[in-house]
């Protein structure tokens, strides 16, 4: 009957003890902003997947375009497909594949 006892309230303390875990291993991460194309803006000298494919993107980041006015949030988790409005610019190379990872805690 002890060792039940024992078992059972080892059991009651690793559950305490896990709601108080979680939020002091991780931390909330603050939304990042990137200018798409870094310095030199999204344009077609410099293809988009390019200068994404050494980002990892997270769910709340924030890409910006060379006017600081268009913005996107990616609000979720999940891919994401960037273009233009302009004719012929997506076939050209301005266009944009990426993955948000979610959720937006990284350790």
């Amino acid at each position: 009957m002890a060792r039940s006892s024992a078992k059972a309230a080892i059991a009651i303390l690793l559950t305490v003890i896990s709601f108080f875990l979680p939020g002091g291993l991780t931390h909330h991460r603050s939304p990042t902003t990137y200018i798409v194309g870094n310095e030199f803006g999204w344009d077609l000298s410099i293809p988009a997947d390019t200068w994404a494919s050494d980002k990892t993107f997270y769910a709340g980041d924030i890409l910006e375009y060379n006017t600081g006015e268009d913005m996107i949030q990616l609000a979720y988790g999940g891919n994401y497909f960037i273009g233009t409005a302009t004719p012929g610019d997506c076939w050209g190379g301005m266009k944009l594949a990426i993955n948000a990872l979610a959720p937006d805690n990284k350790d």
